[in-house]
């Protein structure tokens, strides 16, 4: 697992599957970095490129552990029990990821990612791929090449996922970017204030900038 194998499963998401020939990518996080490596790869499927709390570069950690790691291990961590309904199965999951998660929101976005399966429940994550490709993950790759096109990175204002330091790369790869702040939002911009999110997001999508 790589950004660059992540960027070419998007490709083949919007060309093979979705039969578009372009699209307007947007990602949050891990994902805006693929989202940023798909636009340098394949720029001419990207019409217009928005990155949120995302920078391209080498993931900062506290602790010695990324956030990443934090969540992938209390994910592994969990124990599904058989024959519960989805309401019992939510409050036991929300209950085991209070030890290492205690931010409600984070942890209802987890659990997004549970699907039953024939006797219980399980991760439709491949949470093994992404344990054994962490250092990759929180990663950015080398890249000489650009994406002219219009660009928007939008920073939560509580959150240090893009600083003043990132700019000058920013700018390189992405020479038409712009850089909004959503002020009051911390690392999950678009839950944590939504209509401020949107305005931004709307507003780009409207410039009419080539």
């Amino acid at each position: 697992m790589t950004f660059d194998l992540m960027g070419k499963d998007i490709r083949s998401l919007v060309v093979d599957k979705l039969g578009l020939s372009n699209c307007i990518l947007i990602g949050h996080s891990m994902g805006g970095k693929v989202a940023m490596v798909t636009s340098l790869i394949e720029p001419s499927l990207v019409d217009k490129l928005i990155v949120v709390d995302s920078a391209p570069r080498q993931q900062r950690t506290s602790g010695g552990e990324s956030w990443v790691m934090e969540y992938i291990n209390a994910m592994l961590s969990v124990k599904f029990k058989e024959n519960q309904s989805p309401s019992e199965m939510r409050k036991d999951v929300d209950l085991q990821l209070q030890k290492t998660i205690p931010e409600d929101a984070v942890r209802q976005f987890i659990m997004k990612n549970i699907r039953k399966n024939n006797t219980s429940f399980e991760w439709q994550l491949n949470l093994k791929a992404l344990l054994d490709n962490h250092d990759d993950m929180i990663g950015f790759p080398e890249f000489q090449s650009t994406f002219p096109k219009p660009t928007l990175f939008v920073k939560g204002g509580c959150s240090d996922y893009i600083l003043p330091s990132d700019h000058t790369e920013i700018f390189r790869l992405f020479p038409s970017a712009t850089i909004e702040t959503v002020e009051g939002a911390g690392h999950w911009v678009h839950s944590e204030k939504p209509n401020d999110f949107l305005q931004v997001v709307k507003r780009f999508l409207a410039n009419k900038q080539e």
